[in-house]
């Protein structure tokens, strides 16, 4: 029995360690690389809970057009019970016992508001699409981020190939001038001289290895992936981008780029609280059906006394010192200043168009 338990825990710990191991020596492409990042980024994830807290936030303003049920219920005790004198007679009628119950429930049915609940809720409809803006701007930004990372590793793999070479050309040339100050054909000087150059390559290589493990760092980072785990990467550039001209591509970045839209998104949240402050000129109307009882009192000294009633209210400012003006005026003073920020923002995609597609007909031609 003890000898299967010793076979049966090693065998785990073998399956532990290959799976350890596969993982370790796992080839990572860009495509991976990517579709890891999407799935696992801490931004990413945070983004797309925002969507669900907006979806919840919408369910939330549809009660608004519901009617609101309400209950109230008192208790007050009397120290002395008030009561009234019969003229010419010797009698007191008291007009309440020393303990007094109320009790009330109340049903109010919004009826009119002036459009402020319907916007309310197309306002929330909105920041479901502004959340999910939200979500593709942070993919694209975690995208971008792995495409960088990912290319810096072999950028910086590169390098340490390259300071590697360095550092066993100049062994073989300190050895080379050894063997010649051995022969006497060189001084002590040209040792001294090859040895600080051999020193310089060395710290080199240093850097470069440090460069190669902070980028893994940061790579490690994007995908939420294990700092534990070794990354191997696989070295591959391939051309995948269109062939158009520099106006086409402006015309299309300022048709798909996600900040535009969220810009239009924001300023029909902000038309929509507009017509919220309007409705301070027109009046609230709502239906209100309320059961009250009470005991004690004189309506019910003994027994509980009910009244139904049923009532339409009708309330608005007459006048709040242009309250109303004021907040559509600073409404309106908003929306400019995202107008004025949306022409911004099409001047900077257009000049970040133009210096990556310079840069892009500059590398094509090296």
């Amino acid at each position: 029995m003890k000898k299967s338990v010793i076979i049966l825990v090693f065998l785990v710990f073998s399956v532990i360690s290959i799976h350890g191991q596969e993982i370790q020596e796992r080839l990572f492409t860009l495509q991976d690389s990517v579709k890891m990042a999407i799935e696992n980024n801490l931004d990413i994830r945070t983004s797309e809970q925002k969507i669900v807290q907006k979806q919840w936030e919408k369910e939330d303003s549809k009660t608004l057009f519901l009617p609101k049920v309400s209950g109230n219920v008192s208790w007050t005790h009397l120290d002395k019970v008030p009561s009234i004198s019969v003229p010419g007679m010797p009698i007191k009628i008291e007009m309440s016992k020393n303990d007094i119950y109320n009790a009330s429930i109340s049903l109010t049915q919004p009826v009119f508001t002036g459009g402020a609940l319907s916007s309310q809720y197309e306002i929330k409809k909105q920041e479901i699409d502004i959340a999910r803006g939200d979500n593709r701007l942070t993919t694209q930004d975690v995208i971008f981020q792995v495409i960088q990372a990912y290319f810096s590793i072999l950028k910086a793999a590169n390098f340490r190939q390259a300071a590697t070479a360095l550092v066993n050309q100049r062994q073989v040339h300190l050895a080379n001038v050894r063997k010649l100050f051995d022969a006497g054909l060189a001084t002590k000087a040209d040792i001294l001289k090859t040895e600080v150059a051999l020193a310089d390559a060395r710290q080199k290589l240093v850097e470069t290895e440090n460069m190669i493990n902070l980028a893994k760092e940061n790579f490690k980072t994007i995908l939420n992936f294990p700092y534990s785990c070794e990354i191997n990467l696989q070295d591959t550039l391939t051309k995948t981008w269109e062939e158009k001209g520099l106006d086409a591509w402006k015309e299309t970045a300022i048709r798909k780029r996600e900040e535009i839209k969220q810009i239009e998104r924001n300023r029909a949240v902000l038309e929509l609280a507009k017509k919220i402050v309007k409705s301070g000129y027109y009046p609230n109307i709502a239906f209100v059906l309320s059961l009250q009882g009470e005991k004690g009192t004189s309506s019910g000294l003994n027994s509980w006394y009910q009244n139904i009633s049923a009532v339409l209210v009708a309330s608005f400012d007459i006048w709040n010192w242009q309250s109303t003006k004021k907040k559509l005026n600073a409404t309106d003073s908003q929306i400019s200043q995202i107008e004025t920020q949306k022409q911004k923002v099409i001047n900077l995609i257009n000049l970040e168009v133009t210096s990556s597609y310079l840069n892009l007909v500059s590398a094509q031609e090296k």
